[in-house]
């Protein structure tokens, strides 16, 4: 018998090529919900059918193993998603200083207005503030203006947390 290798055979050839060398692109947020969705389900049915008929504990027990399992499964689906599709934050967010959080605050001079970027002095002491804390736990930072050679104060300070105290009777 003769093969011949017509242009339709050659055609299916290259249409099979182009398949194996796809891969699962993750970076649509509905092709990473069906995946996490996909092996959440698979796995839930699978354990469930294996455990039933296998082994017969009862439907109770076979129930709750099949959920585990599925929350397992869509748990190891959700860490592959966001490994293979990390987050992606845009410059702006991050260089941005904001007051009252980890990095740094702008301050203005008190003299002349012109505006300074402070970072704080360690990672304990992050809130800036214009007086000391009431508790006397500040660190007091000077810093000099560029602009008319003021000297500016600030004081750094820790998080305190709210502490309440109840009379009982």
């Amino acid at each position: 018998m003769l093969f011949v290798d017509t242009e339709e055979s050659q055609n299916r050839k290259s249409a099979n090529h182009q398949w194996s060398n796809t891969t699962l692109d993750l970076s649509d947020k509905r092709i990473q919900v069906t995946a996490t969705f996909l092996v959440a389900v698979f796995g839930f049915i699978v354990t469930f059918l294996t455990i039933s008929i296998s082994f017969g504990v009862g439907f109770e027990r076979t129930l709750t193993w099949a959920v585990i399992v599925g929350l397992l499964g869509w748990i190891v689906a959700e860490q592959v998603v966001r490994r293979k599709n990390p987050r992606i934050t845009s410059p702006a967010q991050s260089t941005q200083p904001t007051q009252g959080t980890s990095g740094a605050s702008g301050f203005s001079c008190l003299k002349c207005g012109k505006m300074e970027i402070l970072a704080p002095p360690d990672g304990v002491y992050i809130f800036a503030k214009l007086e000391p804390c009431i508790q006397g736990d500040s660190k007091r930072m000077n810093w000099k203006c560029r602009r008319c050679d003021e000297m500016n104060v600030i004081y750094w300070d820790t998080y305190h947390p709210y502490i309440g105290a109840v009379r009982v009777r």
